[in-house]
């Protein structure tokens, strides 16, 4: 728990006007973040698919017919 937020017993305390606009700002940041990180993580499946080169992995065939 947040010591801004809430009161050692579990009680909400309202937040200041600056509190607020912090608080608001910083869980922006965090969205922004993890749609960033998604995104990037999405682009890096869908890049490898497209670009799959099976014969490139095909290791342990080459180990067998050795």
């Amino acid at each position: 728990m947040d010591p801004a937020t809430f009161e050692p017993f579990g009680g909400a305390v309202p937040l200041s006007g600056e509190a607020a606009a912090r608080a608001r700002g910083a869980r922006w940041l965090v969205r922004a973040g993890v749609v960033l990180f998604w995104t990037i993580a999405i682009a890096i499946v869908i890049a490898r698919a497209l670009w799959f080169e099976p014969a490139l992995f095909d290791g342990f065939g080459r180990a067998i017919a050795f």
